[in-house]
């Protein structure tokens, strides 16, 4: 036990020495930067990058937060204290997304972060930023993400990946800024099947049904939605935990009133991948 014991001692010390090694060459990423202006979602990537900044450049970083109906207000409210415990100027904006990106097309990703950057990109020359960085890691070059073509196309600076930092490190890097690495999460729109008009009522109706899961412990949870059909995702190894857990009735009957009248489980559990609402539902329980 003890030799164990020591074993993990040593784990975590090795990835306490790599969290800090990655933190330092974040901060000296922006040393060289007159300002610079963060393109802040109050997640654990992006919040890694705020500290770095303002670590470096003090009064001259600023984070921005681009408000839309694909955020929920509890994010919003989250990024705002977590600006606040890092130090940074904060703004938040807020945008009126147009009919083309609600209609949710196939390339509803790439149309709505050019217009999230494009708004980041304007505030920030107007605060006298030329230097635009987003939260994008090491990891994420790994999968399909059509909103990456947009932050090319508008110049955005992705520090994390240009010091090799990972998801991991990241956790790490978060842990000793005394943050709690926040579980990973996606706009609301990815919810949504391509093609199926996203609204303001439909986007609640996602919101409600995650939270009321958040709040019975699956911190990682999507629900899709098929109209009067969600089909949840919790993580693979807790699907036995969820489905024999006290007080599914009320869940269920939480979702019922919120105008799902079927649930359904997805057996493949939570993807990163599975997004737009895409894949088969299993499980169902209908409503009667």
């Amino acid at each position: 036990m003890r030799w164990q014991w020591t074993r993990r001692s040593r784990s975590l010390e090795s990835n306490n020495l790599r969290a800090k090694a990655c933190l330092e060459k974040l901060i000296d990423w922006f040393r060289s930067k007159d300002g610079a202006a963060i393109a802040y979602s109050g997640g654990t990537d992006s919040t890694v990058v705020a500290a770095a900044a303002f670590a470096s450049l003090k009064e001259k970083a600023l984070a921005i937060t681009v408000k839309s109906d694909f955020i929920p207000d509890d994010e919003i409210e989250a990024a705002r204290a977590a600006a606040k415990k890092i130090g940074i100027r904060h703004i938040i904006h807020e945008v009126r997304l147009p009919r083309k990106i609600m209609m949710n097309p196939r390339e509803r990703c790439y149309l709505c972060k050019l217009l999230i950057m494009g708004e980041v990109k304007r505030i920030a020359k107007e605060w006298g930023h030329y230097c635009i960085a987003d939260g994008t890691n090491l990891d994420d070059l790994k999968s399909d993400r059509p909103g990456r073509r947009a932050l090319e196309e508008q110049g955005i600076r992705s520090p994390l990946i240009d010091v090799g930092v990972d998801k991991a490190a990241i956790k790490g890097i978060a842990k000793l800024l005394g943050f709690d690495p926040k579980a990973p999460n996606s706009c609301l729109a990815t919810r949504f099947t391509h093609g199926a008009r996203i609204t303001k009522l439909e986007l609640r109706k996602v919101h409600l049904a995650e939270r009321a899961i958040r709040e019975r412990g699956f911190d990682c949870v999507r629900v899709r939605n098929f109209g009067e059909l969600a089909k949840i995702e919790v993580e693979r190894d807790r699907i036995q935990e969820f489905v024999n857990m006290e007080g599914l009735d009320g869940l269920l009957s939480k979702l019922h009133d919120l105008g799902f009248h079927r649930v359904a489980l997805d057996l493949e559990g939570y993807r990163p991948s599975s997004t737009d609402g895409n894949g088969k539902p299993t499980i169902v329980q209908k409503r009667e």
